[in-house]
């Protein structure tokens, strides 16, 4: 089991991984878990890397579903179209598991 700050700091970890693998540091992607050293400076992240992972990992379990499931429906987009705001991930693993008709561990 993690704690919340591991969790967070694991997530931010792989933000800046992705930032500096990927974006080669192009676009704002400043560290949220508090170990990054930005103490006292503004707080600058355009969301970007952020997307850019939350995309591959919806491909990534898009792509396990069709291994599970011959005729895998679409996944759910937990950021609403609406208003791009998250609609909660409890909600959007629930419609994963009524999609796929299998129990999420």
């Amino acid at each position: 089991m993690v704690s919340k700050e591991q969790a967070i700091e694991r997530v931010c970890k792989l933000q800046e991984l992705v930032a500096e693998e990927l974006f080669k540091h192009s676009t704002p992607a400043d560290c949220f878990c508090g170990t990054g050293g930005y103490e006292g400076m503004t707080f600058r992240n355009d969301g970007a890397v952020l997307a850019f992972i939350e995309e591959a990992v919806r491909r990534e379990l898009a792509r396990a579903c069709l291994k599970n499931e011959a005729r895998a429906k679409p996944m759910p987009d937990i950021f609403g179209e609406e208003d791009k705001q998250p609609r909660g991930l409890l909600a959007a693993m629930k419609e994963i598991r009524n999609r796929t008709r299998r129990p999420l561990p």
